[in-house]
Order: structure tokens, then C-alpha cells, then sequence
């Protein structure tokens, strides 16, 4: 049973407080620790998978990127080394220096297409161009 206390507070008023028993406090710490360790079993999930994207994403011979709000988040190797570019500098850059500025409004529609829908099913074709000026044509 909970124990129940009035407190006055400022003058006539009374406030009542109920305060847990023993065993409510026991039972709210099992609930929350096996919370805790659901969230730690995800995040340990989540860990290897990112820890297995990124040993396949840096062995393969594809560029592979990952964007955000129109900003690279990630892009491996291979991908700086199709633009002639580390990929650091890549990241600082965002991808619309590396695209076509012929290109640039069709590939920021085309990626917020691809963020409407499955990217894995809708590609497109861009000009991209390296460091050098060098135009290609890259597939996304």
C-alpha cells in the first residue's frame, strides 16, 4: 500500500503527496532496467550492422554515399577516387561540386525523389565532374 502525506503549502492550502511503496519502487526498477537493456541490445545491433556496412562499403569497387539534407554524410573510398577526390574533401564539399551544373536542379530532385521513395528502386543518370573539371557520367 502507497503512503499517503499532506503537506501545507503557503497558508491554508494543502497539497497531497503519494509517495510509492517498497515494492512499486522494486517493480519500476525491473521495468526500467529491462528497458535499459532492450535499448543496449539495439544499440549493440546497431553497432555491428554500421561496423558491417562499412567493411563492405570500403571493399568494394562502387562508390557508395550516403547524403543528408543535401550534405554528404558518408562516402567511401572508391567514390573519391572515381572524382579524383579523398573523400574527406568530398564530404566538405557537398555533392553539387561534384555534379554537373547543368545537372545540379535534376539531381536535388532526383534525390529527394529518392528520399520519398525506395532508393533502391528509382536510379538516375547525372554528369558528374572530377577535381580536374573532367566531366563523367555517374549513375545514382
Amino acid at each position: 500500500m502507497a503512503c499517503v502525506i499532506f503537506i501545507p503549502i503557503k497558508g491554508d492550502n494543502i497539497s497531497m503527496v503519494s509517495i510509492p511503496t517498497r515494492e512499486q519502487m522494486e517493480n519500476e526498477i525491473k521495468e526500467l532496467k529491462a528497458e535499459v537493456y532492450a535499448l543496449k541490445q539495439t544499440v549493440n545491433g546497431i553497432d555491428k550492422d554500421s561496423q558491417t556496412f562499412r567493411i563492405l562499403a570500403e571493399n568494394t569497387p562502387v562508390g557508395i554515399y550516403i547524403i543528408q539534407d543535401m550534405q554528404f554524410k558518408y562516402v567511401n573510398p572508391p567514390l573519391g577516387a572515381i572524382f579524383e577526390e579523398c573523400a574527406e574533401n568530398i564530404l566538405k564539399n557537398g555533392p553539387l561540386k561534384y555534379t554537373h551544373p547543368d545537372d545540379h536542379s535534376a539531381f536535388q530532385k532526383n534525390i529527394l525523389d529518392q528520399l520519398k521513395h525506395d532508393p533502391v528502386t528509382k536510379s538516375f543518370a547525372f554528369r558528374g565532374i572530377k577535381v580536374n573539371g573532367e566531366a563523367i557520367y555517374c549513375e545514382a
